[in-house]
């Protein structure tokens, strides 16, 4: 189906930023066995900003 270019921009961009918020997490979670809690939770903080931003750039 045809999308407009903003639509597939739109699309395109919160596709990367769910899966970069994903890949932040389970980094965190994989360096965080190493170096403990506070690291995990720090990831976690990130990747949950990455998923609320959405591209929304000041």
């Amino acid at each position: 189906m045809f999308y407009s270019f903003s639509m597939n921009r739109d699309r395109i961009q919160s596709d990367v930023l769910n899966k970069a918020a994903e890949v932040i997490s389970d980094i965190g979670n994989k360096v965080g066995d190493y170096l403990g809690d506070d690291y995990k939770s720090l990831a976690r903080e990130i990747a949950d900003d990455v998923k609320i931003s959405r591209g929304n750039y000041p």
